[in-house]
C-alpha cells in the first residue's frame, strides 16, 4: 500500500478524505511582549552569526523572535550584555521531537513507518468522534476497526459494474471485479446504537476531544519539513524598567566577497563587496553589520526539545494484575460447567512495547600500517648552503600583523526578510599592475595582474573582475592575502609575446659532504645559464614576469627585477621587453641543492669519487678516502653473504628434487631407496650448515656497516 502522510489523511481537500478540524473557537492568546529590536549582526566565515538586540524595558519584558531551527543555538549561547539589566527568566514554547509528538497522538513514533487509513483510525479507538456519511452525521465513540475478507461474515456486497449496451460490449466477456478486504468501523452512537460502517463510505471524520485534536496538530507540526523555518518566540521576563542588551549565536549564511580591480592612468583601485543574506522572517532595520574574516569554532547541541532518561522497572515479587478478577467473569464461570457435550475456548490479549536509545561517539577503521621502502637516493634543496632568500629580496614576505579583522559597513543596513544584498566593505588604492606572465620557459604567454596587499588588513578570498582600458580585462580569483603578500592572477591569453631559449648550460659545484640521519648528503650549487630572446608584437613596452621552478634559496643574475608569488610560493624574474624582437638576454640562476644517499647504498666507488672532487674541503676528502676502505670491507661482507644465500637456493632445489625422487620410488624394490635417502639426509645437513653460515655472514655485514657509520 502506498505510504500516506498524516497531513494528507487529516488535511486533504478531497471529498472522500478524512479531515480534522477545531470544534469551537480557541481561546484568545495572551498579549505578546514588544519585540526587542535587532541592533547588530556580525557574520563569520564558519556559517554562524552573532545577533545582538538592544532596547528599553517598560516593565513587561520583551520578545525575541527566533527561527525554530535556531532555538538550540540561542539557548546555548544567549548572553546578557547590559550591566544593570535585571532579567528574571527567558521562556519559550517547548519543542517536541517528531517521535514524541507522534507517540502522544497515538501514532507510531518512527516517522518513516507507514500510516494508512486503518492505522489512523486505530488511534481513535475509544474516542468521541463525529462521522459524516452521505447526508447523515453520526456522533459517538469509535469502538473498533477491523478488516473483513470477502469470505468472512459481515462482508458488505459490492454493486456490480454498470452494463454497456454496445454490441461490441455484449460480445465481450465481462470479467467479474476482484474483491478485496473491507475496512469496517464500529461506532457506539450517542443514543446507544452500535453501527457498523464501511470505511470507504466515510466522507469526513472529526475528533470531538479538544486535547486529542491538539495532539494531532502537534504531530503534524513536528513532522512538517518546513517547520524548522517557522518562527518561535523567546519571552524575556523582567519587571524592571531600563535599557537591556543581549546577544546570541545562530546559524547564518556565510558572507562571501567579490572584488573589482579598476585600472586607471593614475592608479589601481580595489573595490570589495560582501554578499550577505537575511534568511530569517524578520527584516533588518538600521542594523549595524559587521563582517569577520575568521572562523571561530561552533557546534550544534540539542537543548530545546525535552529529553528523558530511561529507568529500570522494579516489580513486586508476585505478579499482580491491573484488571479486577471478577470484572468480566464470575466464580461459577471460573469453576466451569463440566458439560460433556459442548466445549468452547475463547481468549484475547493485547500488548504494547516501545524502546529507544541514543549515543554519542564515532566509529572508525584502524588503518593498517604499511612498511614503505625508503628511496636510496633523493634530491632536494640544501639547508646548509645559503645563496639568499628570493622572497625577502622581492619584499614579498607578509607582515607579522593581526590577520583576523572585522569589516564594518559604513552605514546601518536595511534588509528585508529573505532578501540578499551586496554591501561595500572596501574601497582603497592598491598596488597592482597588468603584466605578461610565463609559467615556465616553454609555456605560452598569458595576460596577468600582479596584486600586492599594501593595506593594513588581510584580504579575504573571492572572485575578482578586472577593468581597464575602458572595458573588461578578465576575471581571476583572489587568494587570502596578508598585508605585504602578493599574488599573480592570469586573466587571458597573450598571442603578441613570445619567448625562445637559444642556449642552455648547466654546471654543478660540490661544496660540502655531511653524514646525518643515517644518510650521506652531498650539498652542491647548480648553475643554470640560459640565453633568452623575447618577441613583442604589441607595439609598446611589456613587463614580462617569468616563473622559476626553484625554491627561495637561490640567486638570480641577468634580469631587470625579482618578484615572488606568495600564493604559489614561487619566485619570478622580471624583464622589461621593448617592442619588436629583443636582443638575447642571458639569465643565470644558482640553486643550492643536495643529494641524499641512504647508508645501505653508500659504496666504495661513491666515496672514492667524492674524495677526488677538488672543490670539497681537504678534511672532508681525507675522511672520504679513509672510509672508502671500510666501504670496501662492507662490500666484501655483502658479497660473501650473497654467495651463501645463492648456495642456499641451489641446495634447496637439490633437496626438493631428491624428495620427489624418493616419493616416486614408493614401496618399490627394497634397498633401492637407501642411497637416495642417504643423499637426502646429507643435503639437509648441508642446508642447515649454510643457514648457520648465512646468519654469521649477515651479522658480519651489519658489523662492518656499523664501523662505516662510525667513521662517517
Amino acid at each position: 500500500m502506498r505510504r500516506l502522510a498524516i497531513a494528507a489523511l487529516l488535511l486533504s481537500s478531497s471529498p472522500a478524505a478524512i479531515s480534522c478540524s477545531h470544534a469551537g473557537t480557541p481561546g484568545a492568546r495572551a498579549p505578546q511582549a514588544p519585540v526587542l529590536p535587532l541592533a547588530k549582526v556580525r557574520l563569520y566565515e564558519s556559517g554562524v552569526g552573532y545577533f545582538e538586540r538592544a532596547g528599553e524595558l517598560q516593565g513587561g519584558g520583551a520578545a525575541l523572535p527566533v527561527p525554530a531551527a535556531h532555538l538550540d543555538d540561542a539557548i546555548k549561547s544567549l548572553v546578557v550584555l547590559s550591566k544593570d539589566g535585571s532579567i528574571e527568566d527567558i521562556s519559550f514554547d517547548s519543542r517536541l521531537s517528531p517521535a514524541v509528538a507522534r507517540a502522544r497522538a497515538g501514532l507510531p513514533p518512527d516517522s518513516e513507518e507507514d500510516i494508512d487509513l486503518g492505522a489512523l483510525l486505530e488511534t481513535l479507538k475509544g474516542a468521541r468522534v463525529e462521522l459524516r456519511i452521505a447526508d447523515e452525521r453520526l456522533r459517538g465513540r469509535l469502538v473498533d476497526v477491523v478488516e473483513v475478507a470477502p469470505d468472512e461474515v459481515g462482508y458488505l456486497p459490492v454493486a456490480p459494474p454498470a452494463k454497456k449496451n454496445s454490441d461490441k460490449d455484449k460480445d465481450s466477456d465481462a470479467e467479474a471485479p476482484k474483491l478485496g478486504p473491507q475496512l469496517h468501523v464500529t461506532l457506539l452512537t450517542v443514543d446507544g446504537q452500535f453501527r457498523r460502517i464501511e470505511a470507504s463510505q466515510i466522507a469526513a471524520l472529526r475528533p470531538l476531544d479538544e486535547d486529542r485534536r491538539r495532539r494531532f496538530e502537534a504531530a503534524l507540526a513536528a513532522q512538517e519539513t518546513a517547520g524548522s523555518q517557522s518562527a518561535t518566540t523567546m519571552t524575556l521576563d523582567a519587571s524592571t524598567h531600563g535599557p537591556v542588551r543581549l546577544g546570541y549565536l545562530a546559524e547564518a549564511p556565510i558572507w562571501r566577497t567579490t572584488f573589482r580591480l579598476v585600472f586607471t592612468a593614475e592608479a589601481a583601485t580595489l573595490q570589495g563587496w560582501a554578499l550577505v543574506h537575511n534568511d530569517t522572517d524578520e527584516g533588518w532595520e538600521g542594523v549595524t553589520l559587521e563582517l569577520v574574516n575568521g572562523r571561530p569554532d561552533s557546534f550544534l547541541f540539542p537543548l530545546a526539545a525535552p529529553r528523558y532518561e530511561r529507568r529500570d522497572l522494579e516489580t513486586p515479587p508476585s505478579e499482580l494484575s491491573s484488571i479486577p478478577q471478577l470484572l468480566v467473569t464470575t466464580p461459577d464461570a471460573l469453576w466451569g460447567d463440566f458439560a460433556d457435550t459442548w466445549g468452547g475456548l475463547s481468549g484475547s490479549g493485547s500488548g504494547y512495547g516501545s524502546g529507544g536509545g541514543a549515543g554519542f561517539g564515532g566509529r572508525g577503521k584502524r588503518v593498517p600500517k604499511m612498511r614503505q621502502a625508503q628511496a636510496q637516493v633523493t634530491e632536494g634543496s640544501s639547508d646548509l648552503l645559503n645563496l639568499g632568500d628570493l622572497a625577502a629580496i622581492a619584499g614579498a614576505t607578509g607582515e607579522e600583523t593581526e590577520t583576523v579583522f572585522v569589516y564594518q559597513a559604513r552605514r546601518p543596513l536595511r534588509l528585508g526578510a529573505h532578501r540578499s544584498a551586496l554591501v561595500p566593505f572596501l574601497h582603497e588604492a592598491i598596488e597592482a599592475a597588468p603584466i605578461v606572465r610565463f609559467g615556465a620557459f616553454n609555456a605560452e604567454a598569458r595576460h596577468a595582474i600582479r596584486v600586492v596587499n599594501n593595506t593594513h588588513k588581510t584580504l579575504p578570498p573571492g572572485p575578482m573582475s578586472i577593468f581597464g582600458d575602458g572595458g573588461f580585462m578578465g576575471e581571476a580569483t583572489l587568494s587570502r592575502l596578508k598585508p605585504g603578500e602578493r599574488q599573480y592572477a592570469e586573466i587571458g591569453d597573450d598571442p603578441d609575446t613570445e619567448l625562445d631559449t637559444l642556449d642552455f648550460k648547466q654546471r654543478d659545484r660540490k661544496e660540502m659532504v655531511v653524514f646525518r640521519g643515517d644518510a650521506l648528503e652531498t650539498h652542491y650549487i647548480r648553475t643554470e645559464t640560459r640565453q633568452l630572446q623575447f618577441n613583442n608584437r604589441s607595439g609598446r613596452e611589456r613587463e614580462v614576469h617569468l616563473v622559476l621552478s626553484v625554491g627561495r634559496n637561490a640567486a638570480v643574475d641577468g634580469a631587470d627585477g625579482i618578484d615572488f608569488d606568495s600564493a604559489e610560493g614561487t619566485p619570478l624574474v622580471i624583464f622589461k621587453v621593448p617592442p619588436g624582437k629583443s636582443k638575447p638576454r642571458t639569465l643565470t640562476v644558482k640553486r643550492a641543492l643536495r643529494t641524499r644517499v641512504q647508508l645501505d647504498a653508500v659504496n666504495e666507488a661513491l666515496l672514492r669519487e667524492l674524495s677526488d672532487v677538488d672543490t670539497l674541503p681537504a678534511r672532508e676528502r681525507e675522511i672520504l678516502q679513509r672510509t672508502a676502505a671500510q666501504a670496501h670491507k662492507v662490500e666484501v661482507a655483502q658479497a660473501a653473504a650473497s654467495d651463501v644465500t645463492a648456495e642456499i637456493g641451489t641446495v634447496g632445489e637439490d633437496l626438493e628434487r631428491l624428495r620427489e625422487h624418493l616419493k616416486a620410488l614408493g614401496d618399490g624394490e627394497k634397498g633401492a631407496s637407501k642411497p637416495l635417502l642417504a643423499r637426502l639426509l646429507a643435503t639437509e645437513d648441508r642446508l642447515q650448515q649454510l643457514r648457520q653460515t648465512q646468519a654469521t655472514a649477515t651479522k658480519a655485514v651489519a658489523r662492518e656497516r656499523d664501523l662505516l657509520r662510525d667513521e662517517l
